[in-house]
């Protein structure tokens, strides 16, 4: 079976747990993951962590993945609006079909493509997310979308990509491995 592929795209000022709870599970699961970084080769998050990106974000947009994931945080997310050619790469992902998955303050980034889906977002966001039937769950899925709240929910978040990757064994096993439901 050909390996499950990800990128997720970093920015000055991400949000650390949403990034690293990504990067550990879909890693775990054997994802080929690439850490995309507007300043490659480090991106230093909101809190002061510094992680080694795999590739810069131009290298990046030349190739295909099963799901492109779009941390939280601040600055992090403006960054990663105003950044040439992120937003093309996810629009064409979601008219292609293949999975889109924001955390935090990062589904407002998504608002014009939510039309008529359901999606969720950190609270402080909400007023931003007026094309989608907005909810208040932890994780919601309306393909090719999976949306999350916040750090608190990174783990489920995490799962829940790898749920839509069709790896439901690999998600249970890691959950269960990893204490989630203790």
């Amino acid at each position: 079976m050909t390996p499950k592929t990800a990128v997720l795209f970093l920015a000055p000022g991400f949000e650390e747990i949403e990034a690293v709870a990504v990067y550990d599970i879909l890693r775990r699961a054997n994802v080929s993951l690439t850490l995309a970084g507007v300043s490659h080769p480090n991106v230093t998050g909101a809190r002061g962590l510094t992680v080694q990106t795999d590739c810069d974000v131009e290298s990046a947009l030349k190739h295909k993945y099963d799901v492109v994931v779009l941390p939280g945080g601040e600055p992090g997310v403006t960054h990663l609006q105003t950044y040439p050619g992120i937003l093309d790469h996810v629009i064409q992902q979601a008219n292609e079909n293949r999975w889109v998955a924001a955390i935090c303050a990062a589904p407002r980034l998504l608002n014009l493509l939510l039309k008529n889906k359901k999606a969720t977002s950190y609270p402080g966001v909400k007023d931003q997310m007026t094309h989608c039937f907005y909810q208040e769950d932890p994780v919601v899925i309306d393909a090719p979308f999976i949306t999350s709240r916040g750090p608190g929910t990174a783990m489920a978040f995490s799962y829940a990509i790898l749920r839509a990757l069709s790896l439901e064994t690999v998600a249970s096993t890691l959950e269960s491995a990893m204490l989630a439901s203790a």
